[in-house]
Protein backbone atom coordinates (compact mmCIF):
# COMPACT_ATOMS: atom_id res chain seq x y z
CA UNK A 1 0.00 0.00 0.00
CA UNK A 2 1.32 3.60 -1.06
CA UNK A 3 1.62 5.80 2.48
CA UNK A 4 -0.33 8.48 1.51
CA UNK A 5 1.17 11.75 0.10
CA UNK A 6 -1.05 14.50 1.17
CA UNK A 7 -2.50 16.04 3.76
CA UNK A 8 -5.54 13.86 4.15
CA UNK A 9 -7.29 16.79 6.79
CA UNK A 10 -6.78 19.00 4.57
CA UNK A 11 -9.27 18.08 2.19
CA UNK A 12 -11.95 16.04 4.39
CA UNK A 13 -14.54 15.59 1.61
CA UNK A 14 -12.16 14.37 -1.02
CA UNK A 15 -9.68 11.91 1.04
CA UNK A 16 -11.41 8.69 -0.70
CA UNK A 17 -11.06 10.33 -4.30
CA UNK A 18 -7.50 11.25 -3.63
CA UNK A 19 -6.79 7.81 -2.47
CA UNK A 20 -7.94 6.31 -5.22
CA UNK A 21 -5.86 9.25 -7.63
CA UNK A 22 -2.84 8.55 -5.67
CA UNK A 23 -2.34 5.46 -7.60
CA UNK A 24 -2.59 7.58 -10.82
CA UNK A 25 -0.14 9.63 -9.24
CA UNK A 26 2.27 6.71 -8.26
CA UNK A 27 2.23 5.36 -11.78
CA UNK A 28 3.17 8.73 -13.66
CA UNK A 29 6.01 9.49 -11.60
CA UNK A 30 7.09 5.88 -11.94
CA UNK A 31 6.87 6.56 -15.83
CA UNK A 32 9.55 9.59 -14.68
CA UNK A 33 12.25 7.98 -13.57
CA UNK A 34 11.69 5.31 -15.85
CA UNK A 35 12.39 7.74 -18.51
CA UNK A 36 15.18 9.91 -16.43
CA UNK A 37 16.92 6.01 -16.00
CA UNK A 38 16.81 5.81 -19.59
CA UNK A 39 18.28 9.20 -21.12
CA UNK A 40 20.91 8.88 -18.07
CA UNK A 41 21.97 5.62 -16.90
CA UNK A 42 20.30 2.81 -18.90
CA UNK A 43 22.42 -0.02 -21.52
CA UNK A 44 21.57 0.95 -25.33
CA UNK A 45 20.50 -3.04 -25.00
CA UNK A 46 18.08 -2.34 -22.42
CA UNK A 47 15.67 0.31 -24.58
CA UNK A 48 13.10 -2.73 -25.76
CA UNK A 49 12.21 -3.94 -22.63
CA UNK A 50 12.26 -0.60 -21.17
CA UNK A 51 10.01 0.45 -23.92
CA UNK A 52 7.55 -2.50 -23.26
CA UNK A 53 7.81 -1.21 -19.10
CA UNK A 54 6.60 2.48 -20.35
CA UNK A 55 3.66 0.98 -22.57
CA UNK A 56 2.50 -1.11 -19.42
CA UNK A 57 2.62 1.66 -17.02
CA UNK A 58 0.65 4.18 -19.47
CA UNK A 59 -1.75 1.89 -19.94
CA UNK A 60 -2.37 0.82 -16.22
CA UNK A 61 -2.21 4.79 -15.52
CA UNK A 62 -5.33 5.01 -17.79
CA UNK A 63 -6.92 2.64 -16.88
CA UNK A 64 -6.85 4.25 -12.84
CA UNK A 65 -8.22 7.18 -14.90
CA UNK A 66 -10.88 5.62 -16.45
CA UNK A 67 -11.48 3.22 -13.49
CA UNK A 68 -15.17 2.82 -12.27
CA UNK A 69 -13.76 3.50 -8.44
CA UNK A 70 -12.46 6.93 -8.84
CA UNK A 71 -14.89 8.23 -11.54
CA UNK A 72 -17.61 7.29 -8.76
CA UNK A 73 -16.00 8.88 -5.98
CA UNK A 74 -15.43 12.09 -7.81
CA UNK A 75 -19.57 12.12 -8.96
CA UNK A 76 -20.25 12.05 -5.42
CA UNK A 77 -18.17 15.01 -4.49
CA UNK A 78 -18.77 17.20 -7.27
CA UNK A 79 -22.20 18.85 -6.24
CA UNK A 80 -21.50 18.77 -2.34
CA UNK A 81 -22.31 22.41 -1.24
CA UNK A 82 -19.75 21.91 1.29
CA UNK A 83 -16.72 22.10 -0.70
CA UNK A 84 -14.13 24.64 0.33
CA UNK A 85 -12.39 26.55 -2.73
CA UNK A 86 -9.37 24.40 -2.72
CA UNK A 87 -11.64 21.10 -2.80
CA UNK A 88 -13.49 22.67 -5.56
CA UNK A 89 -10.24 23.55 -7.66
CA UNK A 90 -8.67 19.78 -7.10
CA UNK A 91 -12.21 18.51 -8.57
CA UNK A 92 -12.16 20.78 -11.34
CA UNK A 93 -8.75 20.18 -12.23
CA UNK A 94 -9.37 15.99 -11.55
CA UNK A 95 -12.63 16.74 -13.59
CA UNK A 96 -10.32 18.24 -17.08
CA UNK A 97 -7.86 15.09 -16.48
CA UNK A 98 -10.46 12.52 -16.42
CA UNK A 99 -12.53 14.13 -19.40
CA UNK A 100 -9.56 14.26 -21.63
CA UNK A 101 -7.99 10.47 -20.69
CA UNK A 102 -11.14 9.35 -21.51
CA UNK A 103 -10.84 10.88 -25.60
CA UNK A 104 -7.80 8.77 -25.41
CA UNK A 105 -8.34 5.25 -25.83
CA UNK A 106 -5.55 3.06 -23.84
CA UNK A 107 -4.59 0.94 -26.42
CA UNK A 108 -3.28 3.99 -28.09
CA UNK A 109 -1.70 5.89 -24.86
CA UNK A 110 0.08 2.61 -24.72
CA UNK A 111 1.12 2.71 -28.55
CA UNK A 112 2.29 6.09 -28.31
CA UNK A 113 4.44 5.75 -25.18
CA UNK A 114 6.23 2.61 -26.65
CA UNK A 115 7.32 4.53 -29.21
CA UNK A 116 8.49 7.47 -27.65
CA UNK A 117 11.28 5.25 -26.03
CA UNK A 118 11.98 3.18 -28.83
CA UNK A 119 12.49 6.80 -30.98
CA UNK A 120 14.23 8.50 -28.22
CA UNK A 121 16.72 5.37 -29.07
CA UNK A 122 17.24 5.68 -32.75
CA UNK A 123 17.32 9.45 -32.20
CA UNK A 124 20.06 9.01 -30.08
CA UNK A 125 22.16 6.84 -32.22
CA UNK A 126 21.11 9.08 -35.55
CA UNK A 127 22.71 11.68 -33.55
CA UNK A 128 25.86 10.31 -32.39
CA UNK A 129 26.22 8.96 -36.30
CA UNK A 130 25.00 12.12 -37.81
CA UNK A 131 22.58 10.40 -40.03
CA UNK A 132 19.24 11.20 -40.18
CA UNK A 133 17.85 8.53 -42.34
CA UNK A 134 18.15 6.23 -39.19
CA UNK A 135 15.45 8.32 -37.32
CA UNK A 136 13.24 9.13 -39.79
CA UNK A 137 11.09 6.25 -40.16
CA UNK A 138 10.34 7.02 -36.01
CA UNK A 139 9.80 10.11 -36.65
CA UNK A 140 7.35 9.75 -39.66
CA UNK A 141 5.31 7.68 -36.99
CA UNK A 142 5.55 10.27 -34.51
CA UNK A 143 4.05 12.36 -36.54
CA UNK A 144 1.15 10.35 -37.52
CA UNK A 145 0.40 9.16 -34.52
CA UNK A 146 0.41 13.86 -32.84
CA UNK A 147 -2.31 13.56 -35.98
CA UNK A 148 -3.97 10.80 -34.70
CA UNK A 149 -3.36 12.03 -31.12
CA UNK A 150 -5.32 15.62 -31.97
CA UNK A 151 -7.94 14.00 -33.56
CA UNK A 152 -8.89 12.47 -30.63
CA UNK A 153 -8.09 15.36 -28.23
CA UNK A 154 -10.14 17.48 -30.70
CA UNK A 155 -9.67 21.11 -32.13
CA UNK A 156 -11.28 23.71 -34.52
CA UNK A 157 -8.70 25.40 -36.69
CA UNK A 158 -5.38 23.66 -36.59
CA UNK A 159 -4.44 19.77 -35.36
CA UNK A 160 -1.32 22.15 -33.86
CA UNK A 161 -3.77 23.66 -31.20
CA UNK A 162 -4.67 20.41 -29.61
CA UNK A 163 -0.81 19.30 -29.73
CA UNK A 164 0.43 23.24 -28.22
CA UNK A 165 -2.37 23.31 -25.75
CA UNK A 166 -1.00 20.03 -23.72
CA UNK A 167 1.87 22.02 -22.94
CA UNK A 168 0.34 26.24 -22.80
CA UNK A 169 -3.53 25.86 -21.89
CA UNK A 170 -5.74 28.33 -23.48
CA UNK A 171 -2.66 29.45 -26.51
CA UNK A 172 -3.34 28.32 -30.04
CA UNK A 173 -1.02 28.46 -33.28
CA UNK A 174 -2.67 31.60 -34.45
CA UNK A 175 -1.42 32.96 -31.07
CA UNK A 176 1.81 32.00 -32.34
CA UNK A 177 1.69 33.34 -35.24
CA UNK A 178 0.75 36.73 -33.72
CA UNK A 179 3.45 36.70 -31.27
CA UNK A 180 6.18 35.30 -33.36
CA UNK A 181 5.07 38.67 -35.92
CA UNK A 182 5.53 41.03 -32.97
CA UNK A 183 8.86 39.95 -32.24
CA UNK A 184 10.64 38.83 -35.71
CA UNK A 185 10.87 42.09 -37.44
CA UNK A 186 12.43 43.60 -34.44
CA UNK A 187 14.83 41.13 -33.96
CA UNK A 188 16.05 40.34 -37.21
CA UNK A 189 16.41 44.29 -37.49
CA UNK A 190 18.75 44.19 -34.03
CA UNK A 191 20.64 41.20 -35.75
CA UNK A 192 21.47 43.12 -38.68
CA UNK A 193 22.77 45.83 -37.02
CA UNK A 194 25.47 43.57 -35.12
CA UNK A 195 29.14 44.41 -35.76
CA UNK A 196 30.33 41.25 -38.30
CA UNK A 197 33.34 41.07 -37.16
CA UNK A 198 34.24 40.19 -33.38
CA UNK A 199 37.59 40.62 -31.95
CA UNK A 200 39.59 37.60 -31.81
CA UNK A 201 39.13 35.47 -29.14
CA UNK A 202 35.62 37.20 -28.01
CA UNK A 203 33.44 35.02 -29.39
CA UNK A 204 33.80 31.68 -27.64
CA UNK A 205 36.12 29.87 -25.12
CA UNK A 206 36.59 26.25 -25.80
CA UNK A 207 38.29 23.20 -23.62
CA UNK A 208 38.03 20.37 -21.88
CA UNK A 209 37.45 20.59 -17.94
CA UNK A 210 37.78 17.84 -15.37
CA UNK A 211 33.98 16.64 -15.48
CA UNK A 212 34.08 16.31 -11.67
CA UNK A 213 35.31 19.52 -10.79
CA UNK A 214 32.94 21.10 -12.92
CA UNK A 215 29.90 19.26 -11.41
CA UNK A 216 31.38 20.18 -8.01
CA UNK A 217 31.39 23.54 -9.10
CA UNK A 218 27.54 23.13 -10.44
CA UNK A 219 25.99 21.82 -7.40
CA UNK A 220 27.90 24.78 -4.91
CA UNK A 221 25.98 27.16 -7.50
CA UNK A 222 22.50 25.14 -6.84
CA UNK A 223 22.84 25.34 -3.42
CA UNK A 224 23.48 28.62 -3.71
CA UNK A 225 20.72 30.05 -5.65
CA UNK A 226 18.05 28.24 -3.83
CA UNK A 227 17.94 24.36 -5.68
CA UNK A 228 17.84 21.68 -2.61
CA UNK A 229 20.03 19.08 -3.27
CA UNK A 230 18.32 17.16 -0.34
CA UNK A 231 15.36 16.73 -2.77
CA UNK A 232 17.28 16.76 -5.96
CA UNK A 233 20.32 15.65 -7.74
CA UNK A 234 22.26 16.53 -10.87
CA UNK A 235 23.57 13.82 -13.71
CA UNK A 236 24.99 14.12 -16.83
CA UNK A 237 22.78 13.45 -20.54
CA UNK A 238 22.90 13.90 -24.52
CA UNK A 239 20.31 17.01 -23.79
CA UNK A 240 19.87 18.65 -20.54
CA UNK A 241 16.45 18.28 -18.63
CA UNK A 242 14.64 18.48 -15.43
CA UNK A 243 12.56 15.44 -14.63
CA UNK A 244 10.18 15.64 -11.38
CA UNK A 245 9.57 12.60 -9.72
CA UNK A 246 7.88 14.43 -6.91
CA UNK A 247 8.49 17.64 -5.28
CA UNK A 248 10.93 16.04 -3.20
CA UNK A 249 13.02 14.12 -6.10
CA UNK A 250 13.66 16.36 -8.84
CA UNK A 251 16.58 15.72 -10.97
CA UNK A 252 18.66 17.76 -13.06
CA UNK A 253 20.38 16.60 -15.92
CA UNK A 254 23.75 18.80 -17.28
CA UNK A 255 25.87 18.16 -20.08
CA UNK A 256 30.06 19.06 -19.67
CA UNK A 257 31.33 19.93 -23.32
CA UNK A 258 34.29 21.57 -24.61
CA UNK A 259 31.72 24.81 -25.35
CA UNK A 260 32.35 25.54 -21.46
CA UNK A 261 29.80 28.52 -20.97
CA UNK A 262 27.17 26.32 -22.08
CA UNK A 263 27.78 23.56 -19.31
CA UNK A 264 26.53 26.66 -17.27
CA UNK A 265 24.03 27.42 -18.94
CA UNK A 266 22.34 24.48 -19.26
CA UNK A 267 22.93 23.84 -15.53
CA UNK A 268 21.08 26.95 -14.74
CA UNK A 269 18.17 26.80 -17.22
CA UNK A 270 17.17 23.22 -15.57
CA UNK A 271 17.73 24.58 -12.17
CA UNK A 272 14.74 27.17 -13.19
CA UNK A 273 12.98 23.90 -13.73
CA UNK A 274 13.67 22.18 -10.94
CA UNK A 275 13.15 25.20 -8.33
CA UNK A 276 9.83 25.68 -9.33
CA UNK A 277 8.89 21.75 -9.21
CA UNK A 278 10.78 21.77 -5.39
CA UNK A 279 8.58 25.15 -4.23
CA UNK A 280 5.24 24.17 -5.03
CA UNK A 281 3.04 24.83 -1.85
CA UNK A 282 3.18 21.35 -0.11
CA UNK A 283 -0.64 21.18 0.52
CA UNK A 284 -1.05 20.29 -3.50
CA UNK A 285 1.11 17.03 -2.99
CA UNK A 286 -0.38 14.35 -4.57
CA UNK A 287 -3.55 16.10 -6.10
CA UNK A 288 -3.57 17.48 -9.90
CA UNK A 289 -2.61 21.17 -8.63
CA UNK A 290 0.51 19.80 -7.90
CA UNK A 291 3.43 20.59 -11.22
CA UNK A 292 4.23 24.05 -12.73
CA UNK A 293 1.14 25.72 -14.57
CA UNK A 294 2.40 25.77 -18.01
CA UNK A 295 5.61 24.82 -20.33
CA UNK A 296 5.38 28.77 -20.96
CA UNK A 297 5.81 29.71 -16.96
CA UNK A 298 8.48 26.50 -16.99
CA UNK A 299 10.67 28.29 -19.33
CA UNK A 300 9.99 31.72 -17.99
CA UNK A 301 11.54 30.34 -14.92
CA UNK A 302 14.13 28.34 -16.75
CA UNK A 303 15.42 31.29 -18.49
CA UNK A 304 15.42 33.69 -16.05
CA UNK A 305 18.35 31.90 -14.20
CA UNK A 306 20.00 31.16 -17.55
CA UNK A 307 20.11 34.36 -18.97
CA UNK A 308 18.91 37.53 -16.27
CA UNK A 309 21.14 35.44 -13.76
CA UNK A 310 23.71 33.39 -15.46
CA UNK A 311 25.19 36.22 -17.95
CA UNK A 312 25.14 39.25 -14.86
CA UNK A 313 28.75 40.53 -13.97
CA UNK A 314 27.50 39.15 -10.58
CA UNK A 315 27.37 36.08 -11.23
CA UNK A 316 30.57 35.61 -12.87
CA UNK A 317 32.60 38.04 -10.25
CA UNK A 318 31.03 35.29 -7.65
CA UNK A 319 32.05 32.03 -9.68
CA UNK A 320 33.97 33.02 -12.35
CA UNK A 321 37.43 32.13 -10.01
CA UNK A 322 35.94 28.17 -9.25
CA UNK A 323 34.96 28.31 -12.94
CA UNK A 324 38.81 28.48 -14.11
CA UNK A 325 39.84 25.83 -11.53
CA UNK A 326 38.04 23.47 -13.79
CA UNK A 327 38.97 24.59 -17.28
CA UNK A 328 43.16 25.27 -17.17
CA UNK A 329 42.74 27.57 -20.40
CA UNK A 330 40.35 29.92 -18.63
CA UNK A 331 43.67 31.30 -16.71
CA UNK A 332 44.54 33.20 -19.86
CA UNK A 333 40.81 35.00 -19.92
CA UNK A 334 40.28 37.93 -17.80
CA UNK A 335 36.88 38.07 -16.16
CA UNK A 336 35.94 41.01 -18.16
CA UNK A 337 36.90 39.13 -21.47
CA UNK A 338 34.78 36.17 -20.15
CA UNK A 339 31.71 38.53 -18.95
CA UNK A 340 31.53 40.32 -22.38
CA UNK A 341 31.88 37.32 -24.63
CA UNK A 342 28.97 35.54 -22.68
CA UNK A 343 27.04 38.56 -23.79
CA UNK A 344 27.79 38.61 -27.43
CA UNK A 345 25.05 38.52 -30.16
CA UNK A 346 26.01 35.99 -32.99
CA UNK A 347 23.84 33.55 -34.73
CA UNK A 348 25.25 30.03 -34.26
CA UNK A 349 23.37 26.86 -35.09
CA UNK A 350 22.75 25.38 -31.65
CA UNK A 351 19.65 26.65 -30.17
CA UNK A 352 20.60 25.96 -26.53
CA UNK A 353 23.98 27.51 -27.32
CA UNK A 354 22.54 30.50 -28.89
CA UNK A 355 22.11 34.29 -27.23
CA UNK A 356 18.93 35.80 -26.12
CA UNK A 357 18.23 38.09 -29.33
CA UNK A 358 18.86 34.76 -31.72
CA UNK A 359 17.19 32.07 -29.93
CA UNK A 360 13.24 33.00 -30.67
CA UNK A 361 14.45 32.60 -34.31
CA UNK A 362 15.76 28.94 -33.47
CA UNK A 363 12.38 28.38 -31.67
CA UNK A 364 10.00 30.22 -34.64
CA UNK A 365 12.36 27.36 -37.28
CA UNK A 366 10.81 24.49 -35.33
CA UNK A 367 7.51 25.70 -35.14
CA UNK A 368 7.20 26.50 -39.05
CA UNK A 369 8.34 22.73 -39.85
CA UNK A 370 6.32 20.95 -36.74
CA UNK A 371 3.12 22.85 -38.73
CA UNK A 372 4.00 22.14 -41.94
CA UNK A 373 4.79 18.26 -41.74
CA UNK A 374 1.89 17.64 -39.61
CA UNK A 375 -0.81 19.84 -42.37
CA UNK A 376 1.58 17.64 -44.87
CA UNK A 377 3.09 20.52 -46.40
CA UNK A 378 6.39 19.08 -46.06
CA UNK A 379 7.71 15.29 -46.21
CA UNK A 380 9.43 13.92 -42.92
CA UNK A 381 12.30 13.28 -44.88
CA UNK A 382 12.66 16.84 -46.40
CA UNK A 383 13.20 18.21 -43.41
CA UNK A 384 17.02 18.46 -42.97
CA UNK A 385 16.76 20.29 -46.47
CA UNK A 386 13.85 23.01 -44.85
CA UNK A 387 15.51 23.14 -42.04
CA UNK A 388 19.14 24.55 -43.46
CA UNK A 389 17.01 26.68 -45.53
CA UNK A 390 15.08 28.29 -42.76
CA UNK A 391 18.42 28.48 -40.55
CA UNK A 392 20.04 30.15 -43.74
CA UNK A 393 16.74 32.92 -43.96
CA UNK A 394 16.28 33.93 -40.49
CA UNK A 395 20.18 33.61 -39.17
CA UNK A 396 22.49 33.68 -42.00
CA UNK A 397 23.94 30.07 -41.55
CA UNK A 398 23.56 26.78 -42.79
CA UNK A 399 24.56 23.70 -39.85
CA UNK A 400 27.49 21.48 -40.41
CA UNK A 401 25.61 18.69 -40.14
CA UNK A 402 22.40 17.65 -39.01
CA UNK A 403 23.65 16.62 -35.51
CA UNK A 404 24.05 20.30 -35.19
CA UNK A 405 20.83 20.56 -37.40
CA UNK A 406 17.75 18.93 -37.02
CA UNK A 407 19.05 15.90 -35.09
CA UNK A 408 20.26 18.12 -32.40
CA UNK A 409 16.93 18.74 -29.85
CA UNK A 410 15.40 15.51 -28.20
CA UNK A 411 11.42 16.65 -28.74
CA UNK A 412 10.38 15.18 -31.53
CA UNK A 413 11.57 11.91 -30.46
CA UNK A 414 9.94 12.02 -26.91
CA UNK A 415 6.72 12.91 -29.41
CA UNK A 416 6.90 16.50 -27.71
CA UNK A 417 5.14 18.11 -30.78
CA UNK A 418 3.58 21.27 -29.51
CA UNK A 419 5.91 22.19 -26.84
CA UNK A 420 8.74 24.89 -28.87
CA UNK A 421 6.90 27.94 -29.02
CA UNK A 422 6.56 27.70 -25.46
CA UNK A 423 10.43 28.51 -25.41
CA UNK A 424 9.13 31.83 -26.47
CA UNK A 425 6.70 32.38 -24.86
CA UNK A 426 9.10 31.95 -21.52
CA UNK A 427 11.63 34.22 -22.79
CA UNK A 428 9.10 36.53 -23.25
CA UNK A 429 7.39 36.24 -19.77
CA UNK A 430 10.77 36.37 -18.01
CA UNK A 431 11.40 39.80 -18.43
CA UNK A 432 7.43 40.95 -17.84
CA UNK A 433 8.18 39.05 -14.63
CA UNK A 434 12.05 40.69 -13.97
CA UNK A 435 10.07 43.70 -14.56
CA UNK A 436 7.72 43.55 -11.63
CA UNK A 437 10.15 41.84 -9.68
CA UNK A 438 12.17 44.94 -10.37
CA UNK A 439 9.66 46.91 -8.53
CA UNK A 440 8.62 45.19 -6.09
CA UNK A 441 12.59 44.33 -4.40
CA UNK A 442 13.94 47.49 -2.87
CA UNK A 443 17.54 47.85 -4.00
CA UNK A 444 17.35 44.49 -6.42
CA UNK A 445 20.58 45.63 -8.31
CA UNK A 446 22.90 45.17 -5.19
CA UNK A 447 21.65 41.88 -4.42
CA UNK A 448 22.26 41.36 -7.81
CA UNK A 449 25.95 42.97 -8.04
CA UNK A 450 26.71 40.48 -5.00
CA UNK A 451 25.29 37.46 -6.34
CA UNK A 452 22.70 37.60 -3.03
CA UNK A 453 19.66 35.48 -4.72
CA UNK A 454 17.62 34.47 -1.32
CA UNK A 455 15.48 37.69 -1.94
CA UNK A 456 14.98 36.85 -5.58
CA UNK A 457 14.15 33.63 -4.99
CA UNK A 458 11.88 34.09 -2.09
CA UNK A 459 9.79 36.04 -4.08
CA UNK A 460 9.45 34.08 -7.11
CA UNK A 461 8.23 31.22 -4.40
CA UNK A 462 5.92 33.87 -2.91
CA UNK A 463 4.52 34.93 -6.37
CA UNK A 464 4.38 31.96 -8.85
CA UNK A 465 5.61 28.88 -7.36
CA UNK A 466 3.69 28.12 -4.38
CA UNK A 467 0.62 28.11 -7.12
CA UNK A 468 1.12 25.27 -8.81
CA UNK A 469 -1.50 24.56 -11.59
CA UNK A 470 -4.29 26.21 -9.15
CA UNK A 471 -4.39 29.33 -11.70
CA UNK A 472 -4.54 29.15 -15.15
CA UNK A 473 -1.50 30.37 -17.35
CA UNK A 474 -2.78 33.64 -18.80
CA UNK A 475 -4.98 33.85 -14.94
CA UNK A 476 -1.43 33.88 -13.64
CA UNK A 477 0.24 36.06 -16.12
CA UNK A 478 -2.29 38.42 -15.06
CA UNK A 479 -2.01 38.09 -11.05
CA UNK A 480 1.59 38.30 -11.39
CA UNK A 481 2.23 41.41 -13.73
CA UNK A 482 -1.21 43.15 -14.31
CA UNK A 483 -1.79 42.34 -17.27
CA UNK A 484 -1.59 39.98 -20.47
CA UNK A 485 1.65 38.17 -21.90
CA UNK A 486 3.95 41.66 -23.12
CA UNK A 487 6.73 41.36 -25.06
CA UNK A 488 7.75 45.08 -25.48
CA UNK A 489 9.92 44.27 -22.15
CA UNK A 490 11.73 41.66 -23.94
CA UNK A 491 12.61 43.59 -26.85
CA UNK A 492 13.67 46.38 -24.27
CA UNK A 493 15.80 44.64 -22.72
CA UNK A 494 17.22 42.81 -26.13
CA UNK A 495 17.84 46.44 -27.79
CA UNK A 496 19.57 48.08 -24.41
CA UNK A 497 21.67 44.50 -23.54
CA UNK A 498 23.20 43.71 -27.46
CA UNK A 499 23.26 47.39 -29.25
CA UNK A 500 24.67 48.74 -26.59
CA UNK A 501 27.27 46.14 -25.37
Amino acid sequence: MITSMYNADMYPRLQETLELYKDYVALSSTKSLLDWDQQVYMPVQGVEFRSLQMGVLSRLSHDILMGEPLQKSLDLVKNNADLSPDEMKIVHHLTKIISKAKKIPASFQEKKTVLCSRAHAAWDEARSKNEFHLFAPYLEEMFQICREDADYLGYTDNCYDALLDQYEEGMTSADCYKLFETIKKPLTEMIHLLPKDLPEGIDRVYGKGNTQDVLKTHKEILEDIGFDLKKGRLDTATHPFCSDISPSDVRLTTRVIDYIYSSYSSMLHEAGHGMYEQNIDEKWNGTPIAGGVSLGFHESQSRFWENVIGRSAGFWKKYYSKVQSSYPMLEAVPLEKWLRYTNIAKPTSIRVESDELTYNLHVLIRFEIEIAVLNHEIKVKDIPGAWNEKMKNYLGIVPKSDREGCLQDVHWSVGSIGYFPTYTVGNVLCYQIFEKMKNDIDHIQDYLDSANYRPIFHWLCKNIYQFGKYYKPKELIQKVCGEDLNPKYFLKAMEQKYLNV
